[in-house]
């Protein structure tokens, strides 16, 4: 090209050290980013769990101002077959929402439709809802939650919440928690405490996140036992700990240990945890 000067541009290819430094450096950054990725999973996860609690919440204030008694935690059929009735209750107030039993941080297996549904080929005797079940919050036609629950492959099916029946002394006289429907008198609220029972709405557990366990040692898989870390406790999903609803309705993250120390007899940390899941707001002997 005349009178003209061509510049010639000569690609300089990356040098292998260089490489070895871009990648330490991306190795690096993703190993900072993943932690804070977690615990950002983590805190939603948890503020989705404790929306689903504020509706139960919610729901429960609803149920009580129209029959004044706690949903209760199961009725029993004429055959004896028992089933959960806390979770259909608390629907009628939530535009029949399953999704709101589910908590995230949770195995989805234990989703209310994927657990339940999975079960209708298990050994479990599949019972669907009459119209005789309306008045426990179903639809007719819908599948009850029999106890104990099958999973397919015939374990016990897990679910996400539990209901607070016992307290901390299972067996008592008069359940000292919010009661078990008609499980055990047949009748439709002989063991559930009406409003005014529960001396301390605003320290008395209701419900908390259950724990979750690849095969369940107790086919109760809708109430928790605080007395019973082995069996049914309240879970330490949450960083260690559990979402909790309270009576009066708002929620709180309290841990594991807390919920479930409950035997080291009259010691100053044991008589407040223990006086939480008794509606009489008192320390009772543990199960």
């Amino acid at each position: 090209m005349s009178g003209g000067v061509v510049l010639r541009m000569r690609r300089r290819a990356f040098t292998l050290i260089e490489m070895m430094v871009v990648l330490a450096t991306i190795t690096v950054l993703v190993a900072l980013l993943l932690p804070a990725l977690g615990r950002a999973r983590s805190v939603a996860q948890m503020a989705v769990c404790a929306s689903n609690l504020r509706q139960m919440g919610t729901a429960t204030q609803m149920y009580l101002g129209q029959w004044n008694y706690y949903p209760g935690n199961a009725a029993t059929l004429s055959n004896g077959q028992s089933f959960s009735i806390w979770q259909p209750r608390l629907m009628l107030f939530m535009a029949h929402n399953p999704a709101v039993f589910y908590c995230p941080a949770e195995p989805i297996s234990e989703e209310w439709w994927n657990t339940f549904a999975s079960a209708r080929n298990s050994r479990s005797l599949w019972v669907n809802a009459t119209s005789g079940e309306m008045g426990y919050g179903y639809i007719p036609g819908e599948e009850l939650f029999s106890i104990p629950q099958y999973s397919a492959d015939g374990e016990y099916a897990n679910f996400s919440y539990g209901y607070n029946v016992w307290g901390t002394e299972i067996g008592a006289h008069r359940q000292l928690g919010l009661g078990t429907g008609t499980y055990l008198v047949g009748k439709a609220h002989n063991a559930q405490p009406t409003s005014s029972e529960v001396v301390d709405p605003g320290d008395m557990i209701e419900i908390t996140d259950r724990e979750f366990f690849l095969k369940p040692q107790y086919p109760y898989a809708y109430e928790v036992w605080p007395s019973r870390p082995d069996l049914n406790p309240p879970s330490d999903v949450h960083n260690g700990g559990s979402n909790v609803l309270f009576c009066d309705g708002h929620v709180a993250t309290l841990l594991q240990t807390r919920l479930t120390t409950l035997k080291l007899g009259l010691s100053p940390d044991a008589i407040p945890n223990n006086m939480m899941w008794n509606i009489d707001h008192r320390y009772h002997k543990p199960f």
